[in-house]
């Protein structure tokens, strides 16, 4: 009985170990050439079916791994950059707590710093959690509304990009400005509220509609012989705000290329960048 065990423990472990070097280059073959190429997949599922047959569960192919929603990891994204405010908030009612254990029965100062700490972590979480999920919900409301996918990048403020197009000798920044407010004034979202700049090469704009919050938008246009710089960015017009539900990312994202193609019909080069 102890043999034939013994035997079909050996014999698991050969089918194992053969399915395991099939994912392993031969000496002088050729060099395994990744995770989506047919043969090596084929291989991986040998070396799957070889772990389960010895009651094993073996790691999940690269391939067949899910990454995380575009909205939880947005809201992963407001948990971590909001860490330090979640924090603030909740500390006071720690310090509350153990104040009032510390004034009830002063003996007990230690518990009552433990109790205020855990009641602050608590709190903590709760405002985590509803924060993040109130901000993920109105994010993903206006990136829909623009027709866009919603970003863990759309956290950060301010949002900015940068495009370099080659243009045609004589052009000037005030015709590429001039058509990119043009371009942007015929879009139906986001709408623009107010023209605030418009000069040789600097615009701004203020949106409102169909956003959380007033967001500015500027542009600035230089040119250098046979190619002109294109820098956008997008923040809320409350200089303080560190966070706006995805207001700029979203107003950003669906001017960026608008804009783009503007100066690049403007000038009559192609965008390099």
């Amino acid at each position: 009985m102890k043999t034939t065990v013994v035997g079909a423990g050996i014999g698991g472990l050969g089918g194992l170990g053969g399915a395991v070097g099939k994912l392993i280059p031969k000496p002088g073959g050729k060099i395994f050439r990744g995770y989506g190429d047919r043969a090596s997949t084929k291989a991986w599922d040998k070396f799957q079916k070889a772990m389960k047959s010895q009651g094993l569960t073996g790691p999940v192919h690269p391939s067949h791994r899910k990454r995380n929603s575009p909205m939880f990891s947005y809201w992963l994204a407001v948990i971590r950059r909001g860490a330090v405010f979640f924090a603030m908030m909740a500390a006071p009612l720690g310090v509350f707590m153990a104040g009032v254990l510390i004034w009830e029965d002063p003996s007990v100062w230690a518990d009552a710093l433990l109790q205020g700490a855990f009641a602050s972590l608590v709190a903590g979480a709760v405002i985590a959690v509803v924060g993040a999920t109130s901000s993920t919900w109105q994010a993903a409301r206006a990136a829909s509304r623009h027709g866009l996918t919603l970003s863990a990048e759309a956290v950060g403020l301010p949002c900015t990009a940068e495009i370099r197009v080659p243009i045609r000798p004589g052009t000037t920044a005030y015709q590429l400005t001039d058509s990119a407010l043009y371009a942007l004034k015929q879009l139906p979202a986001p709408e623009i509220d107010k023209v605030t700049e418009f000069t040789h090469g600097r615009l701004t704009l203020i949106c409102r509609k169909s956003l959380s919050l007033p967001v500015r938008f500027h542009i600035s246009i230089t040119t250098d012989r046979d190619t002109a710089t294109v820098t956008m960015d997008a923040r809320p017009t409350a200089t303080w705000k560190r966070h706006d539900d995805g207001a700029s990312w979203s107003v950003l994202k669906a001017f960026e290329p608008h804009v783009s193609k503007a100066v690049h019909d403007e000038g009559g080069g192609t965008s390099t960048t």
